[in-house]
């Protein structure tokens, strides 16, 4: 009987490290992300701004639409940027995309609900920023395992705006499916 209570002690004491572990970097990313200018923030251009023109046209419109659509049908606002190389150093690429999804959202108060996708090509990265309203129905792991099953994948091939779409689609599902079920009075 004592050796599992010490299992389920070791089990706990080291969930609750691994928690404190990331809202230690989750502070972090928050801190570094005020140390950013604002001006140094681009103009958004639209609910797709692709300031790395890695968009036809087309797909531009295509990304627009369906975006637009998510909002239509259940008021969750995704928003995306791609980012380019010389605008951000690597490290500092997460900071950045927080910071950007702070200002243009604090600029579109259409929904509680918000995800802001940020990409760069030319660093290879992606980063997905989650109000705390779509946090609590979309939490990280899921944030990650849409970023790992969908769009990495997708963008291995180039394929970015298939990516995009099919992450958009799942977070969109995700938060439609799981913010019925939720309580949000004590955000």
């Amino acid at each position: 009987m004592r050796y599992i209570l010490l299992a389920i002690l070791s089990v706990v004491i080291i969930s609750c490290g691994a928690q404190s572990e990331k809202q230690k970097a989750r502070k972090e990313l928050v801190s570094t992300a005020k140390e950013i200018s604002s001006t140094s923030i681009p103009e958004q251009t639209g609910i797709v701004s692709d300031l790395e023109d890695i968009f036809t046209n087309d797909e531009e419109q295509q990304l627009t639409a369906l975006l637009n659509d998510i909002f239509d049908k259940d008021s969750t606002v995704i928003m995306v940027a791609t980012i380019p190389y010389e605008s951000v150093f690597p490290d500092s690429f997460n900071a950045y995309t927080l910071k950007m999804a702070q200002i243009w959202f604090a600029d579109d108060m259409r929904s509680n609900f918000n995800v802001f996708i940020g990409l760069s090509d030319g660093h290879r990265l992606i980063r997905i920023n989650t109000s705390l309203f779509a946090e609590k129905v979309l939490p990280d792991e899921e944030v990650e395992k849409v970023i790992n099953d969908l769009m990495y994948p997708r963008f291995k091939e180039r394929k970015y705006l298939e990516g995009i779409m099919d992450g958009a689609r799942s977070m969109a599902k995700t938060i439609r499916d799981n913010r019925q079920h939720t309580k949000f009075e004590k955000l």
